[in-house]
Formats: C-alpha cells, sequence, structure tokens
C-alpha cells in the first residue's frame, strides 16, 4: 500500500508520481505503474519535468533529480524548509515553499536562492506566457519573467491560494473558495471574493461576474477610477454581470456590484 500521492509529472513519454513517503511511481500509460525508492525518507510534495529531467521538492528543503523517473539523486538546495512546489520555465527550474522561500535552477543540480519580498508561505507556482506566477498564505501573488525578480501582486484576498495553473492564455488560481484569473501575463489580478461563492473571469475585452446570489435582481455593478470617475458600467443579467474591461489602462480601479441598499466593493489592478 502506497503513502498518499501529492504530485504527478510527465515527460519523456512517462509519468512520475511523488509521495509522502519514499516510493515514487511511474507508468508509461497511466495505468500500470512501476514503485522505486527515492532514497529519502523526506516527503515529497512536488515533481516537474524539463530538460529532459525531473526534479521534486519536499520536506527540509529535499530536492531530488532523475533523468528516468527510476533512479534518483538528491541534491543540495541550501535550505531546511518545506518545499512545496516546483516547476519548469524559460530554461530554469523554480522552487517555492515555507517564509517566502523561491529557489532557481538553471540545470536542477546547482540552486540558488532568490529575493521573493515576502515571509508568506508559497504554496503553488505555475509558468505560461514567459511569466512565473506563485501563491501562498494570506493571498500572496508573486509574479515574475525570470524566476529571479519578483513583484507582489494584489489579491484582494486572505486566504492560502494553494494551487495555481496556466492554460488558454490566462492564468487561474484558487484559494479553496474563490477563483483568480489574470490575462496571460499574471500581471493583472482581479480578486475572486467579492462575494462569498460569487466567481469572476477576466477575458481580453470583459469581466464577468457568475451567480452572484448575495443579491436580489436587478443587479447593477460599475468599475470606478482612482479618482472616483466611473469609467466602466455593466447591468446583471440572468448568468451574470458583463463589464467590457479592454479599453482601461494600467492602474488600480474599484470595483462595485449593488442591488438596492446593497453594496460589495473590490480593487482591481491592471497592469
Amino acid at each position: 500500500m502506497f503513502a498518499s500521492l501529492n504530485s504527478v509529472a510527465f515527460g519523456d513519454s512517462r509519468f512520475v508520481a511523488v509521495s509522502q513517503g519514499s516510493t515514487i511511481l511511474t507508468s508509461s500509460d497511466g495505468i500500470t505503474w512501476a514503485s522505486h525508492n527515492s532514497g529519502t525518507s523526506n516527503a515529497l510534495l512536488s515533481v516537474t519535468f524539463g530538460d529532459s529531467l525531473f526534479v521534486a521538492v519536499g520536506n527540509f528543503g529535499s530536492i531530488l533529480t532523475s533523468s528516468d523517473g527510476v533512479t534518483w539523486t538528491p541534491r543540495h538546495s541550501g535550505s531546511d524548509v518545506i518545499l512545496y512546489s516546483v516547476t519548469y520555465g524559460g530554461s530554469q527550474f523554480v522552487a517555492v515553499g515555507r517564509d517566502g522561500t523561491i529557489l532557481t535552477s538553471p540545470d536542477g543540480i546547482s540552486w540558488m536562492r532568490r529575493n521573493s519580498g515576502t515571509t508568506n508561505h508559497l504554496s503553488a507556482i505555475t509558468n505560461g506566457a514567459a511569466h512565473f506566477v506563485a501563491t501562498g498564505w494570506s493571498g500572496t501573488i508573486l509574479t515574475s519573467p525570470d524566476g529571479i525578480n519578483w513583484t507582489n501582486r494584489n489579491s484582494g484576498a486572505s486566504r492560502i491560494i494553494s494551487s495555481v495553473t496556466f492554460g488558454k492564455s490566462k492564468f487561474l488560481a484558487l484559494d479553496g473558495e474563490n477563483l483568480f484569473t489574470s490575462p496571460q501575463d499574471g500581471l493583472a489580478v482581479i480578486a475572486g471574493s467579492v462575494t462569498r461563492g460569487t466567481l469572476l473571469r477576466l477575458s481580453a475585452s470583459e469581466l464577468f461576474i457568475s451567480n452572484p446570489t448575495l443579491f436580489i435582481r436587478p443587479v447593477n455593478a460599475a468599475i470606478y477610477s482612482a479618482n472616483g470617475i466611473k469609467v466602466v458600467e455593466g447591468l446583471g443579467r440572468r448568468d451574470g454581470i458583463f463589464l467590457p474591461v479592454s479599453g482601461l489602462k494600467k492602474g488600480i480601479y474599484t470595483l462595485d456590484i449593488i442591488s438596492g441598499n446593497s453594496r460589495i466593493s473590490s480593487n482591481i489592478l491592471i497592469r
């Protein structure tokens, strides 16, 4: 019986899964799996594939590498904190963990600590559209073009953003209750915590607010500039509220959702 599995990656025509124990599983088809010993008793929490190499990270700063998913070599991370997540992009591996730890490596072997600008624990990282996006405790969202220089983005959230991914030209992040989205560069963050159960989705041309169950219709919404000028107005429909945002310049705006005497506001950062 295997320990709990934490992460899986695909590369070089095989799947590799890592677990809470020393076991690592590999499969060529996702159906039949073989068990291998990682050589460490530390829990492995994340695995990725890049540049013909699997890299796994976990407790006590553990980093292991393998070219085939079967034979693993421990690497010196220079850190003893939990590393929660690792990804590959831009010819670089990037791992994140507790206390705002960010480590980078061009080859998976030699690692260097980078300044994240935060002490909040970082729980997840992904790469897409030539950008890294890391998320974590207290609504933390960080972005970087190279894995080395990081910028803190305002998510408007306070919960742990535990998962982030990239697809169809958008970054998506989850805190267990709300969804956060951005355009492909990860620099504009739409906070999904305007209301409990409300889901915000940003596309290239509009902001969509679905299922605003807190309100009794009719529902109205508007976006205001920093000096209080209404720049976008939307009207609630049966399936949600639509607001065109493609014409907005970079900056901080206020989103107001209104129904009768009820109002909820949330900041929107567009960069």
